[in-house]
């Protein structure tokens, strides 16, 4: 528990309903991820047992009922910051003909806890276009630098990751990976084969013509 834990629905987008329980000196601190929503207790015992856990969880109103309780696991320095999360997903794709896998689309889902989702891929997009803070720009230039810099040796040991797992689960056509990219390498969340195919379709699309849509006025004009 020294990192804390994370309780994240099995059903669910945009982070919505997850959440952070840590403890901090002698206090038990619970931070949703996607809001500033930040509560406080004095009661170690939450944390002592399942039971005692998911007694606190109903004691706050948390409203899922089928989620997953995991460790929670830090950013790469370079990237991290208390206000943003970063999740790298990466969508393997399936030929049943020569039972090749090969990687069909990925980018950076990045969320900052004012409910601002948006998605970055590594020609620069950012998916929706939106205002940022001055904060927010400084968070998202350093992840473009670190793109830059770092790009071969973490996200290709990604890559190679979500492959072999694709791999293991046999013949599922498409696969969505969340990765946080840590400080000891990737670390896999999840895998979903029912996800929305529309980001993954307009990044394939925008990686295959090299476009960058960021010096366009509209998609439209792509």
């Amino acid at each position: 528990f020294k990192k804390g834990i994370i309780i994240k629905p099995r059903y669910g987008s945009n982070s919505r309903n997850i959440i952070n329980i840590r403890k901090l000196e002698s206090k038990i601190i619970t931070k949703y991820l996607n809001n500033k929503l930040e509560l406080e207790t004095n009661d170690l015992s939450i944390v002592s047992s399942l039971r005692s856990l998911l007694k606190y969880l109903i004691e706050i109103g948390y409203q899922e009922r089928n989620f997953l309780i995991m460790p929670y696991i830090n950013s790469l320095q370079e990237i991290s910051d208390p206000d943003v999360n970063v999740v790298l997903r990466i969508v393997t794709q399936l030929n049943f003909k020569t039972k090749d896998i090969s990687i069909y689309a990925k980018w950076l889902e990045i969320n900052f806890l004012k409910n601002k989702l948006f998605f970055l891929d590594f020609h620069r997009n950012v998916i929706p276009k939106m205002k940022f803070t001055d904060k927010e720009e400084m968070i998202l230039s350093r992840i473009n630098k670190f793109i830059s810099n770092d790009y071969g040796e973490l996200f290709n040991e990604t890559i190679n990751l979500a492959i072999k797992m694709h791999q293991k689960i046999g013949n599922i056509d498409n696969v969505a990976w969340d990765f946080i990219p840590s400080e000891d390498g990737p670390k896999l969340l999840e895998g979903n084969s029912d996800f929305n195919i529309f980001l993954p379709q307009l990044f394939h699309y925008l990686s295959n013509k090299k476009i960058n849509i960021m010096r366009k006025p509209s998609l439209l004009n792509i």
